[in-house]
């Protein structure tokens, strides 16, 4: 394009999806002391994203040139979590918690329409439509301890650490020979484990509520 044959372009990407997750729970109580938990979490997820590139050139006998991109993504994982909260002394609770890393079973599937209209109005259209791939994803685990102080019936102050294993992640079963497996793999591995910090605290005063708190977050990468 040029200041005498201007080019007007558009691009609208309409992207839709959710993500949920059904869990399985148990939990056992010791004396008001010990309290134990476990449960199995199975999610899923959907992703439709649709990209669409719209050229509208001048002075030509092409009237619009429009690439439509579309993909869409399933999976079903399934995860655990494990917990457990003590209770050494009446206003102090201590807990621990364990999230298994997420299985994800993963299919896509990918296809690219490029069509063109003409002033004269012949409308040409062509395009490839990808065989399905599917692939499994691994995502990292995360291990937690925190600690909540009752300042009898005026409130808490709890607080937690979180660490995250962020080269625990595998991508492997491609179907697809376009993703180099052991590549991506090598570069997750090059991810660090992080300590993730949270703090905060509710103040009660009759019926009114203060609540505040502050979460850092460590960057995974140098």
């Amino acid at each position: 394009p040029s200041d005498e044959f201007p080019v007007f372009t558009e691009e609208n990407i309409d992207i839709r999806g959710a993500n949920s997750q059904f869990s399985l729970s148990y939990g056992a109580n010791y004396d008001d002391k010990v309290y134990l938990g476990a449960g199995i979490g199975i999610t899923s997820f959907y992703k439709d994203v649709e990209r669409t590139l719209t050229e509208v050139p001048t002075e030509t006998d092409l009237q619009q040139l429009t690439l439509v991109d579309a993909y869409e993504q399933n999976g079903v994982g399934v995860n655990g979590n494990f917990g457990l909260i003590i209770r050494p002394i009446e206003f102090v609770l201590i807990g621990f918690n364990y999230r298994t890393p997420t299985f994800y079973t993963i299919s896509q599937v990918q296809e690219i329409e490029l069509s063109a209209q003409y002033t004269n109005g012949d409308f040409l259209a062509d395009g490839i439509i990808f065989e399905e791939s599917n692939y499994n994803i691994t995502t990292p685990s995360r291990i937690g301890a925190g600690a909540t102080f009752f300042i009898g019936k005026n409130g808490f102050i709890t607080g937690e650490i979180e660490r995250v294993q962020f080269s625990g992640g595998r991508l492997s079963s491609v179907s697809d020979p376009d993703i180099q497996e052991n590549e991506i793999n090598a570069d997750i591995d090059q991810f660090n484990s992080t300590n993730n910090f949270r703090l905060g605290a509710e103040f009660r005063y009759e019926i009114f509520r203060v609540r505040g708190g502050f979460a850092y977050m460590e960057d995974p990468v140098d």
